[in-house]
């Protein structure tokens, strides 16, 4: 026997919520909440749901600002809406701002709803089924990409997987939704930079300050990759979060509506993670990198202190010198690897892969490498 689809009811009267669980407990797992704020939380603590049944009519908030709040924080959710007859307008509303999947007049009768939940069911298992290729996919491509990338340029794309690593982890303690775009516009945060003279590409690599119209030409980056991105279909909001990377925010409001406001928020943590990434490659510890953001009310101090409770990438590993062979997948070049010749071969902070591993072989067994490599291993 098939395991019972989990559906959330929320209505702010008990005999509603008791009738529909008498109606729907042998088709579903049914869980019940009398309010949207309960609703909410049971979605954060005991999520997900494959659907959530909603009353139109609710104190507080109603059943289209309900269902819309669930739409950010489980997007595979699918959401129905119960209405009374003079709720149809405002049912109509719901479902074009909310995407609600359906609402149903009441009163319902009970082999419609169980029929309609069944579809909804359906149709959130191939949603689930959507956003795991799409995620998957997208993260292998976006994956390659950067490392061909760190191996053409050592210098300046070897932090990418430093940013990914706290942009992931920023998005995970604010709970944001579809946080995978957050995490690969940390990937591509960089992309822009080949578009740069080689004079600029050569302070940022030392990290000098730049002068004059170099500020405003770096400041181009982001447009230039906003360009490059916004052709790849599903990166429409990894284009915008890029693209705002430089821009100036005024702090803790943002975070006011969050769900509004999706791509300021995800643009300002790949801004803190790259300053956060740039200190500690510099020496200073992360509490005291967070504390000079703070001082600089560029970022959002909400987000800010959330940055407070990551570890450090290299609190996760250890090191050592290895030879090539030795190297394996998942690890972390620790110091600039030169060829005989001094020319840089791959930068410090680069994640090593198979890819990386093969061309480092090849350059140890033409004689081309003279020391053992640096690396950090994951504990």
């Amino acid at each position: 026997m098939s395991e019972l689809q989990k559906i959330l009811c929320v209505d702010d009267e008990p005999n509603i919520l008791n009738g529909l669980q008498r109606q729907l407990r042998k088709h579903f797992d049914v869980h019940t909440a009398e309010s949207g704020k309960d609703g909410l939380n049971i979605i954060k603590n005991d999520g997900p749901f494959s659907v959530v049944v909603s009353d139109m009519r609710m104190p507080e908030m109603d059943g289209a600002e309900f269902l819309t709040q669930v739409k950010y924080i489980s997007p595979t959710t699918t959401r129905l809406l119960l209405t009374g007859q003079s709720d149809a307008e405002s049912a109509k509303k719901a479902i074009n701002e909310g995407e609600i999947f359906r609402f149903l007049s009441k009163p319902c009768p009970p082999e419609v709803l169980v029929d309609t939940i069944e579809n909804a069911v359906e149709h959130s298992r191939l949603r689930k089924i959507e956003k795991e290729l799409l995620e998957n996919t997208l993260h292998g491509a976006v994956k390659t990409l950067t490392e061909i990338l760190e191996i053409v340029n050592p210098s300046l794309f070897a932090t990418s997987s430093h940013i990914e690593f706290y942009a992931k982890g920023i998005a995970s303690e604010l709970g944001l939704a579809n946080s995978w775009q957050i995490g690969i516009a940390a990937m591509l945060s960089h992309i822009g930079y080949i578009t740069l003279p080689d004079k600029i590409l050569g302070k940022l690599s030392k990290n000098e300050e730049l002068e004059g119209s170099e500020k405003d030409i770096f400041a181009n980056h982001t447009k230039a990759a906003y360009k490059l991105l916004i052709n790849i279909p599903r990166l429409d909001k990894v284009a915008e979060i890029v693209k705002g990377q430089l821009n100036e925010w005024k702090g803790d409001h943002l975070l006011d509506e969050l769900s509004n406001n999706y791509i300021e928020i995800g643009s300002q943590i790949i801004a803190i993670s790259i300053e956060i990434d740039r200190r500690i490659s510099n020496g200073i510890n992360i509490t005291s990198a967070i504390n000079e953001l703070i001082e600089n009310k560029r970022y959002s101090n909400t987000i800010l202190n959330l940055c407070k409770t990551i570890n450090p990438i290299e609190a996760n590993f250890i090191s050592k010198e290895l030879s090539a062979n030795e190297l394996r997948a998942g690890m972390i070049i620790d110091s600039d690897i030169l060829d005989i010749n001094g020319a840089k071969l791959v930068g410090k902070g680069i994640e090593i892969s198979e890819v990386l591993i093969m061309r480092l072989t090849n350059f140890s067994s033409d004689k081309r490498l003279t020391n053992k490599i640096a690396v950090k291993i994951p504990t």
